[in-house]
């Protein structure tokens, strides 16, 4: 498992874990391990896995600004034949990205149906960053526009659908190199 640590600190100062489980049908789970950072897992008990379930299990509190915990760079499988004498070493089949941004951008959008007020949440952007909110109806008539300023980490921004009609709404927020859309109910 590979795991983008910036200038890898020891486990015991660095806050990304992650627990990981093994199954053959996707029902029965064996419990594989816990990993901080890069590490290995052995299958124990099991021969071979078709499913791979990982749970961040990182404390929230040790984060600040739009970090998210544990979130996997990379899995690597080895199967090494019966009988070889050969093993290749993982650090000769792992190539770590550390120049692709490490949080990505998300949005969502509570309450959801709403009836007079809505909040939309953008996770991950950057301070003073410009987003374009739209809310589209149904037709493709834009029925509200508006620009704002981010916040580092997770920003809100309130969406006022009292004076609308019910029905469905797409709300799309860009920022000239991010696109997010929503489906909002009222």
């Amino acid at each position: 498992v590979v795991e983008t640590s910036y200038g890898n600190p020891t486990c015991n100062a660095y806050p990304e874990k992650a627990t990981f489980e093994g199954s053959l049908d996707g029902l029965t789970w064996t419990n594989l391990g816990e990993i901080c950072q890069d590490g290995s897992l052995e299958l124990g008990s099991l021969a071979y896995i078709h499913f791979l379930r990982i749970t961040d299990v990182s404390d929230r509190s040790k984060f600040s600004g739009s970090a998210d915990g544990y979130d996997v760079d990379g899995i690597l499988a080895i199967n090494q034949p019966c009988g070889s004498n050969t093993r290749l070493a993982i650090s000769d089949m792992i190539e770590d990205d550390i120049e692709t941004p490490d949080e990505a951008i998300s949005g969502s959008i509570f309450p959801n149906p709403a009836s007079e007020k809505a909040t939309l949440l953008l996770e991950g952007s950057k301070e003073n960053e410009s987003w374009n909110i739209r809310m589209v109806d149904v037709t493709g008539k834009v029925v509200f526009e508006s620009n704002f300023f981010a916040t580092n980490g997770n920003s809100e921004f309130p969406l006022e659908v009292a004076g609308l009609p019910k029905g469905i709404f797409q709300v799309i927020a860009t920022n000239g190199q991010t696109k997010l859309s929503m489906k909002l109910n009222h």
